[in-house]
């Protein structure tokens, strides 16, 4: 949210992207008075009158590498960040990180900023250690599976039969980020938590719902035990979704036409 606030409501609009746990100022309802029209992804707000739709949107090249071709098993691409909020799912990547870490080192391995630089918390420390890279290397946690940053998601991604997609936040409607569309370019089975209505977007044969298993070790067991036909079914799904209208939403173009199609008329 903006600091200085509009004063001519008419003319001025409102492009609500960060979520509550980094921006909670962007969903206090009376800041959205100053405004004629407010575009977000949240479905909670958006009734076509005053609020619209405005997706987080990807596009790009995509692939799709069959079961046999697969050299590795599991992923997860995410930068190494932390928030005090009951809908944060940040703690959640670092549990099954360590998880399979602990019990089955060999099929996973992951990638991100941040996972070798330690963040000194304390006040006094953290303006300046926090601004030397060294002691922070020196100072930072250890991550046995970490393998560093990437340049090119999908040409990470495409080498893993499955990627861990886990949104900054659960339990808000219409919240469906990148993170998603990332690993089904790439033709790496998401692994999902987020959106409790990501089944309105997203065909359910194209990604695992992580919320259906109650522990790792049985969602462990459900993808071991994927055979290569199941497996390659989910991808020709993926394909054909990233092609149909249902996806078109996502699209740069979708947004535009959103936004103008509201401003303008």
């Amino acid at each position: 949210m903006p600091e200085d606030l509009p004063l001519d409501k008419y003319r001025s609009y409102l492009l609500l992207f960060e979520s509550e746990l980094i921006r909670p100022d962007n969903w206090n309802k009376q800041n959205h008075q100053h405004f004629q029209k407010i575009f977000t992804w949240n479905d909670e707000y958006v009734d076509q009158r005053r609020y619209f739709k405005f997706n987080f949107t990807h596009s790009g090249p995509t692939c799709s590498v069959p079961f046999a071709a697969k050299t590795k098993f599991c992923t997860l691409i995410a930068g190494n960040k932390s928030v005090d909020h009951p809908f944060e799912l940040y703690s959640k990547r670092i549990e099954a990180i360590r998880w399979f870490e602990k019990y089955h080192p060999e099929d996973f391995e992951f990638y991100g900023m941040g996972w070798d630089l330690h963040k000194f918390t304390t006040p006094l420390l953290a303006k300046v250690f926090n601004r030397i890279p060294p002691l922070r290397k020196k100072f930072s946690e250890k991550w046995p599976s970490y393998r560093g940053s990437v340049r090119d998601k999908l040409l990470v991604l495409k080498n893993y039969r499955f990627s861990i997609c886990y949104e900054n936040a659960y339990g808000i409607p219409g919240y469906v980020t990148e993170k998603i569309f990332d690993s089904l370019s790439a033709g790496c089975i998401p692994i999902y938590w987020g959106a409790p209505n990501i089944k309105n977007f997203i065909p359910a044969n194209c990604f695992i719902d992580r919320t259906a298993f109650r522990s790792y070790e049985d969602l462990y067991f459900y993808l071991k035990a994927m055979s290569a036909s199941e497996y390659d079914q989910r991808l020709a799904a993926i394909s054909a979704y990233l092609v149909s209208e249902a996806h078109r939403q996502f699209e740069p173009a979708a947004n535009a036409q959103s936004v103008a199609g509201n401003i303008i008329t």
